[in-house]
């Protein structure tokens, strides 16, 4: 009887310990370790002591009861990247530079998802499930050109360029994009090699765009984003083409005033 009655209240404080509280893994080696066992993506919380965003995390999001039963499809840790040891390796290997990022990654640590700051539980929930939905889609079927699109886009406004640009090639590369697809990952394919700094190859990315599609949606920022790019280069005759060209073909556009104010500033170098 005595026996039961331990077997009972160890069960039981399983039990209310699993439903309060999520299960953090110490570090990310661990996690890897569980992850590859499981199956399951790992959600990594960065944190530092004096985050007070971080805090507000650990009072009002992993406290509800929501989101502990969501992290049951994730191997969740808690990574401390200024420890001055393996949290901080971890955040210069991921470049994490500001608090609170959350990531998600598969068990080899491929990264699949970014968040950077603040969100409630029903918000974090509907971020994670959507874009990790969308992840499992392309795995079991990487010509889903659908999925891909889609995650790249997302990729591409959290500052995942390097994932982002990989995917807009894979569409312009198949045969199965849509049109649509394929001229919207032309022109985001430069923004990401931009981003990255990779300014060589994101004006030949933009003048393939200009060429291919002579009136698309996004030639209007493909022009801005040549002059742009030319102006980082030092290079002001082209940007200024760029621009006079931009006006001619945009006159009624929401940056025409501030195409003419630089244009103004170029000339007025010369």
């Amino acid at each position: 009887m005595k026996r039961l009655a331990i077997l009972v209240f160890l069960l039981f404080a399983v039990e209310g310990w699993s439903a309060g509280q999520v299960r953090w893994f110490q570090s990310f080696e661990q996690a890897q370790l569980q992850a590859k066992k499981s199956g399951k993506p790992i959600f990594v919380d960065a944190f530092a002591d004096w985050c007070g965003w971080c805090h507000k995390l650990d009072q009002e999001v992993y406290s509800d009861k929501k989101f502990v039963q969501y992290m049951e499809r994730y191997v969740p840790v808690k990574i401390d990247v200024e420890d001055g040891g393996q949290g901080t390796r971890f955040a210069e290997k991921y470049a994490i530079t500001g608090l609170p990022t959350l990531l998600v990654t598969d068990p080899n640590g491929t990264v699949t998802n970014r968040i950077g700051g603040f969100m409630n539980a029903d918000e974090l929930i509907e971020d994670l499930d959507g874009i990790q939905k969308l992840v499992e889609r392309e795995r079991k079927n990487p010509k889903d050109t659908a999925a891909s699109f889609q995650l790249a886009r997302e990729y591409l406004s959290r500052d995942m360029n390097i994932e982002a640009e990989f995917r807009f090639k894979q569409i312009l590369a198949s045969p199965d994009a849509t049109t649509d697809q394929k001229e919207t990952s032309q022109f985001s394919l430069a923004l990401t090699q931009y981003y990255q700094r990779n300014c060589d190859l994101a004006l030949g990315t933009l003048e393939s765009y200009e060429k291919t599609y002579e009136n698309g949606e996004s030639g209007e920022d493909a022009l801005l984003l040549l002059s742009e790019i030319h102006m980082e280069l030092d290079a002001n005759e082209k940007a200024r083409f760029y621009l006079e060209q931009f006006l001619r073909k945009y006159p009624h556009s929401g940056n025409r005033s501030r195409a003419q104010q630089v244009l103004s500033t170029l000339e007025k170098s010369n």
